[in-house]
């Protein structure tokens, strides 16, 4: 017999003792909460009693016939025994009724090797995401850009840099894995409560500490440190810094020079309770704070380039020698407050109130000279036989770039009765830029034309803001089957556009199986322009830029079962994206730079298969393809 064991904050509960009272037997739950025990077939009703160090020891009975695959047990961490517990199976949650979703445990974000420990290269592994570049926090989703993709803390916005251009200049994202409690992520047909953009939506829980303690990391590639403390039963906080440099890697790219990067960010959360009643979970207010201060620092001296590229018959190099620096500092703000209140047992509100800014500066003065060879029939392996071309290249850049964003939130959820649910929210997003962008390239043909190409000289300052509002009707009418319908509304000041985006999901679960589940999604996905969007080649800036339109199809099952004696998840989806007013950009390493004008349709369709389990007994894992 399997189950899991949460908190009344749905986190998951380890080392807690199940111990059989009326037949013998016990277990001890792992990291994911999880646990099995062996109970006698002849058994009618099953008694267990649940040991934990932060509650005192509960009782819970069942009868056998209704304890079918892993069963929920939740465990309310009060410091007192509580006369009501709640045991239901987790064959039909939430996160099964929505398409697109995938959920992560927190221990692989963590576990996970990956470049720096960077939480972002996680999210790439997905299925209909990619990523160009292992150094690099950027990604795309299925055919989509890096700029279309929603990411949230506690349900608080998260931004990026805005300048980077390349993977090993972004340094660390934001979200720092010792802070998370459970990840979850959509890459299309997504619910009306998360927009606007088109591609996918990135949910991230930090949890609320439990205990007091920490943890450090030393390694070749930088550190990390984190705090925590459980003040008292009603609130706690933790901190958490990392320092990442890369100088041993970037030393094995094809550029050779003096790399100096440098990538530092601290983060703070805190959470307190302001309710006297800490038992009462039908009542309550409660506060969190979040803030998050990162300095991206870039340095390379860069003296010499060799690729060799071609056939057997023709093998050509191409050999660069520079001369000058490039100075890049990126320096980033972010601070959240979310006020969350528990009106009664049927309604739930949460305001929040959430700022980014950023401070962005880049300094690049490089001279390059370049020779094109055949080395076919050269004297050695690295010796020119015949010259094809040479040439140079001078870059000047003085940009700078400050921007402020503010977010303001209000979201409001009705529990009707057990089979509806009604949610409505108010959004307003306000943007301020201003850019200053001073950069140039002289390119040099054979030692005899000079011509001035990507020249822009342009200062812009602007201020815009949206307005959004959503309402979302979820409703079962009948059991195993979900319906969830709703309508986001969105006023876009700078283009003057209403839009409208309707969007609705289904969930059936196979009465015959319920461990099957087919689901379907279709809606509209509007993203109003940003400031990258509307920003042409030349520097210039199009006020004018209309919204980046798009609607999702998705259409999908995933089904639960065992393999080697344990838990396993297949998901799948087929998929189709039409999207109009589209701004083409041209892809540079991870930035983009946009035509600035709404002259393109485009489509994108594809198939995803997500497989997840424990391959490894205790491990979650997973492999997917798209």
């Amino acid at each position: 017999m399997k189950g899991r064991i949460i908190d009344q904050y749905d986190y998951s509960l380890s080392f807690a003792q199940v111990i059989g009272q009326n037949f013998k037997g016990q277990s001890q739950t792992d990291s994911l909460g999880n646990f099995e025990i062996a109970v006698p077939d002849s058994l009618q009703i099953v008694r267990l009693k649940i040991f934990h160090l932060n509650t005192n020891a509960e009782e819970y009975a069942l009868p056998l016939s209704d304890w079918k695959g892993h069963q929920l047990i939740r465990l309310f961490l009060s410091g007192k025994k509580l006369e009501e517990v709640e045991i239901s199976g987790d064959r039909w949650d939430d996160n099964r009724r929505q398409a697109g979703v995938v959920t992560i445990e927190p221990e692989q974000t963590v576990n996970m090797p990956t470049v720096g420990g960077e939480f972002n290269q996680v999210i790439a592994l997905l299925p209909g995401v990619s990523s160009n570049s292992e150094l690099s926090s950027s990604y795309s989703v299925r055919g989509g850009s890096f700029d279309e993709n929603l990411v949230y803390v506690n349900n608080m916005p998260i931004y990026r840099p805005f300048l980077a251009a390349q993977g090993q200049q972004e340094g660390l994202s934001f979200v720092n894995g010792d802070m998370v409690s459970g990840v979850t992520f959509s890459a299309g047909g997504w619910q009306p409560r998360y927009g606007d953009k088109m591609a996918s939506v990135l949910n991230i829980d930090y949890r609320h500490p439990d205990r007091t303690g920490g943890s450090a990391e030393v390694g070749l590639l930088g550190g990390s440190l984190f705090l925590e403390q459980k003040v008292n039963e009603r609130g706690g906080w933790m901190i958490g810094a990392r320092h990442k440099r890369t100088d041993y890697l970037l030393g094995t790219l094809e550029t050779e020079g003096e790399y100096k990067p440098r990538f530092t960010d601290v983060q703070a959360f805190g959470h307190y309770r302001l309710s006297k009643d800490l038992a009462d979970q039908n009542r309550y207010t409660e506060l969190e704070l979040l803030f998050g201060y990162g300095r991206n620092q870039y340095s390379v001296i860069p003296t010499s380039r060799r690729t060799e590229f071609g056939t057997l018959s023709q093998l050509l190099s191409f050999t660069v020698a520079f001369q000058g620096q490039e100075e890049l500092n990126y320096q980033t703000m972010q601070a959240g407050l979310r006020l969350i209140r528990k009106w009664n047992t049927q309604w739930k509100s949460e305001f929040i109130a959430s700022g980014f800014g950023t401070a962005e500066r880049e300094h690049i003065n490089v001279q390059s000279n370049y020779r094109l060879c055949d080395i076919v029939g050269g004297g050695g392996p690295n010796d020119c036989a015949t010259i094809i071309g040479v040439g140079g290249e001078f870059h000047y850049a003085r940009n700078a770039l400050d921007a402020e964003i503010l977010s303001l939130q209000s979201h409001h959820e009705v529990q009707i009765d057990e089979k509806r649910r009604l949610s409505f929210g108010l959004e307003w997003n306000g943007q301020a830029f201003d850019d200053r962008v001073k950069e140039y390239k002289i390119v040099e043909d054979g030692g005899e034309e000079l011509e001035v190409i990507d020249q822009a000289d342009e200062h812009h300052q602007i201020f815009k803001y949206w307005l959004s509002g959503y309402g979302q009707y979820d409703w079962e009418p009948l059991s195993g089957w979900s319906l969830t319908a709703g309508l986001r509304a969105i006023y876009n000041q700078q283009s003057g556009e209403v839009l409208f985006n309707p969007r609705l999901q289904t969930a059936y679960q196979l009465p015959s199986n319920p461990d099957w589940v087919l689901r379907a999604a279709v809606g509209k996905y509007d993203q109003p322009a940003f400031y990258r969007e509307m920003r042409r080649q030349d520097g210039t800036l199009n006020e004018d830029l209309l919204a980046q339109k798009s609607w999702h199809f998705l259409a999908g099952f995933d089904r639960m079962f065992q393999m080697w004696d344990r838990p396993f998840k297949l998901v799948s989806e087929l998929w189709y994206k039409r999207m109009s007013d589209m701004v083409p950009y041209d892809v540079d390493n991870v930035r983009l730079r946009y035509y600035g004008e709404n002259v393109a349709d485009a489509y994108a369709a594809g198939a995803d298969l997500f497989l997840s389990g424990e391959f490894i007994p205790g491990t979650q894992s997973w492999v997917s393809l798209g």
